[in-house]
């Protein structure tokens, strides 16, 4: 919502596409954003084998039909692309600013020649590794340029590995395969699928797409990035509507008694994917400097109490 606000201060003319769920609508609707609700539909399909063939043989069947199998989940993605499509046609934008984790937007917003803005809001893949593979144990400040390169190589290799052994043990009917064979489907240049494919795993990253980072650029250890690659930085919208007024006179009356110390804010989402034993470890850190406060943010799902925090930690 930030970047709509900055775009339209700049003159542009911006729609907010998403699915009617949860609130989105009123959600964005309340910040004067021109909202329009994207069709959804979930339709699933299975291919089905007789039960009464022996499982070799329903086995080699689905093996020899695996094509046929794999088309009709391309049918799918683009029965739920139904919506999105029209809007396109109707509104004919210039620029498609779209998640990362959209990528089949992506590739039909592509395949219609409009220019496409990914938004990121993981770490990001460095394009050489100065640091080791996101979600490494590996300690930059404890190794060598050597084992940073083995570290990155192995991981890779290791991810690519994963990806292969999930494509054959689904026979192809993984979300990748899918969406590759999308891609063929819509004839989209192959250089840019071969590009979208440069860190192995279960998803499509497009290293020829311009991509901006929503998040600080300090959060992670200094690295080299794409020359189409960007920090934008946190953009964080004042006085939202949305916010909770408690909560937010409690962080202003603990930043007032902040004078002369290091403020910290750490945003971790949900503890629904968040390990508990983390957020006890980096409560304890931060607990043994009191010259340190820190403002630890775990969505609404919260198991950590304020009654077991220390005075310099709130939540």
């Amino acid at each position: 919502m930030a970047i709509h606000r900055r775009l339209e201060e700049a003159g542009h003319r911006v729609y907010s596409l998403a699915p009617e769920r949860d609130g989105v609508s009123a959600l964005v609707q309340q910040e004067h954003i021109i909202f329009l609700p994207l069709a959804h539909q979930s339709t699933q399909t299975r291919y089905r084998t007789s039960k009464s063939s022996s499982k070799l043989r329903r086995m080699i069947k689905l093996v020899l039909n695996s094509g046929q199998r794999q088309q009709a989940q391309v049918a799918i993605l683009e029965q739920h692309l139904t919506g999105y499509q029209a809007l396109l046609t109707q509104y004919r934008p210039e620029l498609v600013i779209c998640d990362m984790e959209c990528p089949e937007y992506i590739l039909y917003a592509v395949n219609r020649q409009i220019k496409v803005l990914i938004i990121s809001h993981f770490l990001p893949v460095p394009a050489w590794p100065d640091i080791p593979i996101p979600n490494s144990r590996r300690r930059v400040n404890n190794s060598s340029k050597a084992s940073i390169v083995w570290s990155w190589v192995w991981g890779r290799t290791a991810l690519y590995l994963k990806n292969v052994t999930l494509g054959i043990r689904k026979l192809g009917m993984d979300k990748k395969s899918t969406l590759l064979r999308y891609a063929q489907t819509l004839g989209i240049n192959k250089e840019l699928i071969a590009s979208s494919t440069y860190l192995p795993g279960p998803v499509l990253l497009f290293s020829r797409i311009p991509t901006i980072h929503i998040m600080p650029e300090k959060f992670d250890f200094p690295h080299r990035l794409r020359d189409n690659e960007v920090y934008a930085g946190p953009m964080i919208l004042e006085n939202r509507s949305s916010d909770h007024k408690q909560a937010v006179a409690s962080v202003e009356q603990t930043l007032a008694g902040c004078k002369g110390k290091k403020v910290i804010v750490c945003a971790l989402s949900s503890l629904a994917t968040v390990d508990t034993g983390f957020i006890n470890k980096l409560v304890t850190a931060v607990a043994e400097r009191p010259d340190w406060v820190a403002f630890v943010g775990l969505g609404d799902r919260s198991e950590i109490h304020n009654t077991e925090l220390p005075q310099n930690v709130q939540v």
